[in-house]
């Protein structure tokens, strides 16, 4: 038999069974954060939806989910350059195509790649572009989204991923008043995909016909694009899963705004190494609001977005438990030393004040009168 003084919670464990579940649910803990991936997911804000059809709800649906974008009147010098770029443009597929090709046609052979692993903000790619850097998906799609949104048209950011959701490829869908329907537009195809109509497709639509091998048309400049059809329809099959983006406000990441109240320290934070500085855009800034349909990421294989988040805390409450029982007593112990010796050092209280002789005052002899 074990002592009492071995076992704890009113004497139903044992100090070594305290110590195994500590164990057990600290390998798990430091395992469900140690992947950077997993991390992203848990803490950032995913808004799961039933079905595809939800997800291609109009803009004005999607509000409600928190979906929001740029007001146009802050894109003015975009919208200048927007509307001499589509003048002519008889469809809207083909205005795409023509700020596509703009947004190609200024790279300079010479010019460096514009690689970053940090968040930029628009204003700086823009910048990186105008000189001639060559720009990635991430890059030039928040450019012809910026184009768009000048000219009055609703935009959102698409992000293929991994069905644990490693993200591989950055896009954007634009909202056709014409046809009802979200477009996908993308940069590094410089194209998108239409039906045997010529009707312009979503992802969702432009993945279901091209997994499927239904009918559909990639239409594309073979001169201004950096993957041919065969890249793209590669890249299609390795990222599974696209999710949405709700918060398409690009200009709440400029420098003067981007950490909101904290941002006399902006300096500071933006300079965190990736992905600090993302976490701190999510908890003292714009939260990065995403959008997914359900069950299409797990996270581990394993857990949903909420099922996670609650493994999560039962984890970290049972460490916490686990650690407070066992340092418990040995604090208790070094807190009743520390009084201890603390009155050990005090000088014995007086008994009372005590006068030499000389000290103490003489009666005063008033005379008679």
């Amino acid at each position: 038999m074990l002592s009492s003084s071995r076992r704890v919670w009113g004497g139903h464990a044992s100090r070594p069974l305290v110590i195994a579940v500590l164990f057990v649910h600290a390998a798990a803990l430091v395992w469900l954060c140690g992947d950077p991936v997993r991390l992203r997911l848990i803490g950032y804000d995913f808004h799961e939806v039933d079905s595809e059809a939800s997800v291609n709800a109009a803009p004005d649906v999607l509000r409600g989910m928190g979906y929001t974008e740029d007001d146009p009147s802050e894109l003015q010098a975009y919208r200048a350059i927007a509307e001499r770029v589509v003048a002519g443009g008889r469809t809207e597929g083909e205005k795409l195509r023509r700020l596509g090709n703009y947004i190609y046609s200024l790279r300079r052979p010479d010019a460096r790649d514009f690689a970053s692993a940090r968040l930029e903000p628009l204003s700086l790619i823009w910048s990186g572009l105008q000189r001639g850097d060559h720009g990635t998906c991430g890059e030039m799609s928040p450019v012809l989204a910026a184009f768009w949104r000048s000219l009055g048209g609703d935009v959102r950011a698409v992000r293929w991923a991994t069905s644990y959701g490693a993200i591989g490829h950055d896009a954007v869908e634009l909202y056709s008043r014409v046809y009802g329907k979200w477009i996908y537009y993308d940069m590094n195809l410089n194209g998108y995909g239409e039906d045997d109509e010529g009707t312009p497709q979503s992802i969702a639509a432009l993945r279901s016909h091209l997994l499927t091998e239904e009918d559909v048309h990639l239409v594309s400049d073979a001169r201004l694009r950096d993957w041919d059809t065969g890249q793209f329809t590669a890249a299609l099959r390795a990222f599974p899963v696209e999710w949405y983006a709700l918060n398409n406000r690009s200009l709440d990441f400029e420098a003067d705004r981007r950490f909101g109240s904290f941002n006399r320290i902006g300096w500071l934070l933006g300079r965190l190494p990736s992905p600090l500085d993302r976490v701190m855009d999510n908890i003292v800034g714009q939260r990065d609001r995403r959008m997914v349909v359900e069950g299409k990421i797990e996270i581990a294989d394993l857990f949903t977005f909420e099922g996670a988040r609650l493994f999560l805390a039962w984890l970290f409450v049972v460490v916490l438990v686990c650690t407070v029982t066992l340092v418990h007593p040995a604090l208790r112990r070094a807190i009743a030393t520390l009084r201890a010796s603390a009155h050990s050092r005090q000088p014995p209280p007086d008994a009372g004040v005590r006068f030499r002789d000389t000290d103490v005052p003489r009666a005063v002899t008033v005379p008679e009168p």
